[in-house]
């Protein structure tokens, strides 16, 4: 994930029904989106489209949704 399309991802804002999904732009949450376990999904013209993440830190514990 490149430092660019961090800084567009966590200034992200979602409407009130999703707003516990918004960010901080902080250095604690940069670091994280760029340690190597998020990866950033453009299309062919390199307009971000969205991201995931993956590895153990990452999923979900079984009955916690």
């Amino acid at each position: 994930m490149s430092e660019k399309l961090a800084k567009e991802i966590l200034s992200w804002k979602y409407e009130e029904q999703y707003s516990f999904y918004n960010n901080e732009l902080i250095d604690e949450e940069m670091e994280e989106i760029c340690d190597g376990s998020y990866y950033a999904v453009v299309d062919e013209e390199k307009e971000l489209l969205g991201f995931f993440c993956m590895g153990r830190v990452h999923k979900c514990q079984l009955g916690s949704a």
